[in-house]
């Protein structure tokens, strides 16, 4: 428990370096992306299937909808098949993000499931010779 105290704090002190080194990258937009990109390559590392999967396709969403917005100011809103292959991109990637998410979460319940659920004849009580919480009342 004292190791665990110790790295959340850690992570909550390292939380706000980060903040403070992001807002003086600001002057320095690349070098700012470049450090984003580490931290979230970092904790991707971490996810399990599912939550990895999730996070794919929010990033998908994410990326698409800042592309599309900020396309006005590019030049490219000009470009018709700029936008149909963004949307199709966009919309191949969320599709699939999602579909592994949905199998990741389905395969996880299973697994949960089988280890809650009590094996057949496991259910004897000790020393009683019968199943569930005990002999029946007369």
């Amino acid at each position: 428990m004292r190791e665990f105290t110790k790295s959340l704090f850690s992570f909550s002190w390292a939380l706000s370096m980060f903040g403070v080194q992001q807002t003086a990258n600001l002057l320095s937009p690349d070098k700012a992306a470049k450090a984003f990109d580490s931290v979230t390559e970092a904790t991707q590392k971490q996810f399990g299937e599912a939550i990895k999967a999730t996070f794919n396709a929010g990033d998908a969403l994410q990326r698409g909808t800042i592309d599309l917005t900020l396309a006005p100011f590019t030049g490219e809103v000009l470009n018709p098949s700029r936008w149909m292959r963004t949307a199709t991109d966009l919309l191949k990637q969320s599709t699939e993000a999602v579909m592994k998410g949905a199998q990741g979460a389905t395969s996880a319940v299973s697994q949960a499931a089988s280890g809650v659920m009590p094996q057949q004849g496991s259910g004897t009580a000790p020393g009683t010779g019968s199943t569930g919480w005990g002999p029946m009342p007369s």
